[in-house]
C-alpha cells in the first residue's frame, strides 16, 4: 500500500512539473518543443529553456541514434522463390516537430512504412540479387523521403533473418 502511495505521489509530481515549472531542461541526447495552451510554439534548444507556468507544455522525446526491427517478411522474388527477410534500420530523429507534432506515432508508422518498402523494393529482384547487400541500399533510398517526411533519417538497413523457405498450400479455396 505505501508503494502505491509513493508511486501516485511520483506520478502527480511528474505531471505538475511539466505543467508548474517555469523551465525545462533539455539534454544533449533529447528535442523538444513547448505548446502554448495546446498549440505549437516553438522547437526548444539544448540545456535550459523558460517557459509560462500553467500556460506552456513541454514535450521531449530522445533524438540519439536507435534502431528498430521489422519483423520477418515473406517475399516471393521475381524466380519465384519465397523469401524470408527481417531488416533492422538505425534512425535518428532530425526534426523534432515532425515526429512529435505533424506524425501520430512516428516509430509504429516508421515501422509499417519500412515493412512495405522492404516488400515492395526486394520483390522486384531475384534470389540471387537480394543475397547480395547491395539490395539494401535501394531500400534505405527508398525510405529517405516517407522517413524525413517524419523527422526521422534512416542511417543504414541491415538484413537480420534471411533465408529461401517452401510454402505449401494445405487448403485451397
Amino acid at each position: 500500500m505505501f508503494e502505491s502511495i509513493i508511486k501516485l505521489i511520483d506520478w502527480i509530481a511528474e505531471k505538475l512539473s511539466n505543467h508548474v515549472f517555469p523551465f525545462v531542461i533539455v539534454r544533449d541526447y533529447e528535442g523538444g518543443v513547448i505548446l502554448r495552451l495546446g498549440r505549437y510554439l516553438k522547437t526548444l534548444d539544448k540545456g535550459l529553456n523558460w517557459k509560462w507556468p500553467f500556460v506552456d507544455e513541454a514535450n521531449t522525446t530522445l533524438t540519439s541514434i536507435d534502431t528498430f526491427h521489422i519483423h520477418e517478411i515473406n517475399i516471393t522474388t521475381r524466380d519465384n522463390k519465397t523469401v524470408v527477410i527481417g531488416v533492422a534500420v538505425e534512425y535518428q530523429i532530425h526534426d523534432v516537430r515532425k515526429f512529435l507534432i505533424d506524425v501520430n506515432d512516428a516509430i509504429s508508422n516508421a515501422h509499417d512504412i519500412a515493412r512495405g518498402v522492404v516488400s515492395d523494393i526486394l520483390a522486384d529482384y531475384t534470389w540471387e540479387e537480394i543475397s547480395g547487400k547491395s539490395k539494401l541500399t535501394d531500400v534505405k533510398s527508398a525510405l529517405k523521403r516517407p522517413m524525413d517526411d517524419m523527422g526521422i533519417s534512416v542511417r543504414r538497413v541491415y538484413r537480420s533473418d534471411f533465408t529461401v523457405t517452401r510454402v505449401f498450400t494445405i487448403f485451397k479455396a
